[in-house]
C-alpha cells in the first residue's frame, strides 16, 4: 500500500533508518567482541570460533 501522507512517510523512514543503524551497530559490536575474546589478530579466524558466552550476552538474534 502506497501512502501519500508525507508526515507518515518521513516518520516511517526515520524508524527504518534507526532500526538499520541499530542492527549494524549490534553486528559491529559483536565483531569487535569476537576479536577481543578470541585473542587472535586474524578477524576471520575469530569469526569462526564463536564463544558461547557472547551469544548469551547479545541475546541471540
Amino acid at each position: 500500500m502506497i501512502t501519500t501522507d508525507t508526515k507518515y512517510f518521513s516518520y516511517n523512514l526515520k524508524l527504518n533508518i534507526f532500526t538499520i543503524n541499530y542492527i549494524i551497530m549490534r553486528q559491529i559490536k559483536r565483531f569487535i567482541m569476537l576479536i577481543a575474546y578470541s585473542g587472535q589478530s586474524d578477524p576471520l579466524s575469530a569469526l569462526q570460533s564463536d564463544p558461547p558466552e557472547l551469544s548469551n550476552f547479545f541475546g541471540q538474534e
